[in-house]
């Protein structure tokens, strides 16, 4: 996904649960990674319903 961004191929990272960029025991991970991307021109958005609606209002 980080080769992906960084080449600029991709606009968006779709995923269902935050756990899957990091575990909740290493959320601090999570949001790192979420800039990460996000400053390359490719946001985390959630597929599931209820975090859909926060990553809408969020990006």
């Amino acid at each position: 996904v980080r080769h992906l961004a960084r080449s600029g191929r991709i606009t968006a990272v779709l995923v269902r649960w935050p756990s899957a960029i990091a575990p909740e025991s290493a959320c601090e991970l999570r949001h790192r990674e979420a800039a990460w991307l996000r400053d390359r021109g490719a946001p985390v958005r959630y597929t599931w319903a209820p975090l859909s609606a926060r990553s809408a209002r969020v990006g």
